[in-house]
């Protein structure tokens, strides 16, 4: 059981006797907050904001601000003692000045976008992807990044719209594509890293080499789409200048026959060659270059002039002096001159003329 008090008294310490109040001294004046005396030498009561004094004068009550209007708040009022505080709905956080409310927007919107409602973004011009992000399309791949609408920066390696175009230097040659940054795809025909490299398939053999597309260069001797031929073999070897053209069979020059071409049937004109002309089977000369007719015969070859240089030793009388002692008793010496024949040699140069063919 609890005792209380009425008629401006109040309870003793032992709880159960009611005393007379006359100071703010005693019990604070049996006020609940604050306690103040009067001109006239009363205890006046009061409370402190947010409260109110009840009817017994004493009693200090809680006032309610969130039923005035809710309080001022934009979304939700929260009654505390003495005391509200304004809060949001899911979605909102309360502003700088305690009663308005403003979206949140996770994450935050970019590019000076507006959060205009929960995860809801007011975007300019250029920005409409996530959070006011720019968007690209196609989007950046390979690790580009989308600088702003439609524009990517891309990584080393790529370019173009989206960073979907590889870079490869040098370039790829011969129609390769450039699938990867400095990786070329070629056509079958090449190879190589940049595809430089001509392909033959299937390749040449015998160290033949390939020159254009399918196209052998062969080493000497050997034939063939792919030099898979190996050089015929005469054995023994062909004589006289024959040339073998296949196994063990030769073939022979002119003037020369049999199996290895080791016999001669060179033949005798009549009337002979002349001008070096060669005997040939069935009387037949073969004229040399600058001649020609039945036996070589005429000779067609220009006739041109050339100038000759010679030497040779003359002889020629060349003046010389020499000195004698004269005068009186020899003492002086005297310059005479006389003529003798001395060997010299001369250039002479003499025109003549000779057939040239």
């Amino acid at each position: 059981m609890k005792c209380s008090c009425q008629g401006g008294k109040t309870l003793a310490d032992d709880l159960k006797t009611c005393i007379g109040i006359s100071s703010c001294a005693v019990k604070n004046g049996g006020c609940d907050q604050v306690c103040r005396m009067t001109l006239d030498n009363q205890v006046s009561c009061s409370c402190y904001p947010g409260y109110t004094l009840s009817t017994d004068g004493h009693t200090c009550t809680d006032i309610n601000e969130c039923l005035d209007v809710n309080g001022g708040c934009e979304q939700l009022c929260v009654n505390t003692r003495g005391s509200y505080r304004c809060t949001c709905l899911q979605g909102y956080t309360v502003a700088d000045n305690f009663r308005k409310c403003q979206a949140v927007c996770s994450p935050p919107c970019l590019n000076y976008g507006q959060c205009v409602a929960p995860n809801r973004c007011l975007c300019p011009a250029g920005y409409p992807g996530p959070g006011c992000s720019p968007m690209c399309n196609p989007p950046c791949a390979h690790g580009g990044t989308c600088l702003r609408w439609n524009q990517c920066i891309c990584p080393p390696g790529w370019t173009g719209p989206g960073c979907l175009t590889a870079i490869c230097n040098p370039v790829c040659q011969n129609g390769g594509q450039c699938i990867a940054p400095d990786t070329c795809q070629c056509h079958s025909d090449y190879t190589g890293e940049r595809c430089q490299t001509v392909q033959c398939t299937p390749p040449c053999e015998n160290d033949g080499i390939c020159s254009q597309v399918n196209v052998c260069i062969c080493k000497e001797g050997y034939s063939g789409p792919r030099c898979q031929d190996a050089p015929p073999v005469c054995i023994p070897s062909c004589q006289n200048g024959g040339q073998c053209v296949g196994y063990n069979r030769c073939q022979c020059t002119i003037g020369h026959s049999g199996r290895w071409c080791e016999k001669s049937t060179a033949s005798v004109c009549r009337p002979p060659c002349l001008h070096g002309g060669t005997c040939h089977y069935g009387n037949r000369c073969d004229c040399p270059q600058g001649t020609r007719g039945f036996r070589c015969e005429h000779r067609s070859c220009a006739t041109v002039t050339y100038l000759k240089m010679e030497s040779r030793a003359i002889r020629v009388p060349v003046k010389e002096a020499y000195t004698i002692p004269c005068g009186r008793f020899n003492w002086r010496t005297c310059t005479r001159y006389r003529t003798v024949q001395k060997h010299v040699h001369r250039t002479f140069h003499r025109v003549g003329y000779k057939i040239q063919c």
